[in-house]
């Protein structure tokens, strides 16, 4: 016996038999046998056959076409007409339900086992290469938000999830934190080392700073160049601010020769930081905007530091009920 199941739809009970019959003599299983399109519905929603061999022309209120009009906008089952009618109007009413094809009455034993034989394997093959197109889509989704040299999130992703967050959090009524980061001086690194050092310095400096982010929902990204970004959702600025400090510090104990710095004997970063509590009257761009501002000061200041700033007014209840504690 065969695993697939087949619902048999035809309101003469002679002809319904010798449907079943046949299509038990293929080896399949005949899960039900109904004359009415209200029936048919109302068994699919409990239990879906792989295929449905329905009569044109039903009992009821319904026929065969607006039975499976119906049962096709809900469920992907492969449907086969069986019918006499063929008539160009019945027949292009039909087409809009995407059959599998027509059995016509009386039947055939070698067109009807081709015609069920066929469905089946066309729908077999539609729903195997539909999983195989899913996949390869999120494969390449998730290529094209992954930094190439890096292996972190690119630039892309950052955007989305940026925006993502903004409104997240205008919703939820919380704190936004943004990082961005340059590495100090990485013109002269390039330009003492080489491009294949500089590779080797940006992918230890990225993974770094995803390493000391210890939260699901924080995004550590590749900005562009030789710049990144961290996105902290739900996070304020004294805590960003700690993990600001905790990635200057790490990348600065990774102690990658850089005698062409001008603060350091080895490489360095640079940190700016903002906060906002978003509103009405401000956009995720205000916050990119201050933060890439307050990275501007870090290094006018002198660089391998941080400088942050906070955007909007906070009243004392926002921040006490966003208040979040780092160790």
């Amino acid at each position: 016996m065969k695993t697939e199941q087949i619902l048999i739809v035809e309101d003469e009970g002679i002809i319904a038999k010798e449907i079943q019959n046949r299509v038990e003599r293929l080896g399949y299983l005949v899960t039900d046998i109904l004359d009415s399109g209200e029936a048919a519905i109302e068994t699919v929603h409990n239990n879906q056959p792989n295929l449905i061999l329905m009569d044109i022309k039903l009992k009821g209120e319904m026929d065969g076409i607006e039975t499976a009009r119906k049962i096709r906008m809900l469920y992907n089952i492969p449907i086969i007409y069986l019918t006499a009618h063929t008539d160009e109007k019945t027949l292009e009413r039909a087409k809009l339900t995407e059959p599998y094809g027509y059995i016509v009455k009386p039947f055939d034993e070698t067109d009807f086992k081709i015609r069920i034989e066929m469905a089946l394997y066309k729908h077999k093959m539609e729903c195997e290469n539909k999983e195989l197109l899913e996949e390869a889509n999120k494969i390449l989704l998730k290529n094209l938000q992954i930094d190439s040299l890096t292996g972190i999130a690119n630039r892309r992703k950052f955007d989305l999830r940026i925006k993502t967050e903004w409104k997240r959090t205008g919703t939820c009524r919380n704190f936004l934190s943004l990082i961005l980061i340059d590495i100090d001086y990485f013109k002269n690194f390039n330009d003492t080392y080489g491009h294949q050092k500089g590779d080797d310095c940006l992918i230890l400096t990225a993974r770094t700073i995803e390493a000391c982010l210890t939260r699901k929902g924080d995004l550590a990204a590749r900005y562009g160049g030789e710049e990144f970004a961290v996105i902290m959702p739900a996070t304020p600025l004294e805590g960003a601010i700690q993990v600001g400090e905790r990635i200057r510090k790490e990348v600065e104990n990774l102690a990658l020769p850089h005698e062409r710095s001008r603060v350091s004997d080895v490489v360095t970063i640079s940190l700016g930081i903002c906060t906002v509590f978003p509103n009405n009257h401000l956009e995720y761009y205000d916050l990119i905007k201050k933060a890439d501002e307050a990275l501007y000061e870090a290094k006018e200041k002198g660089r391998n530091q941080i400088s942050y700033k906070n955007l909007g007014n906070f009243t004392a209840k926002e921040k006490k009920q966003n208040e979040i504690i780092f160790e």
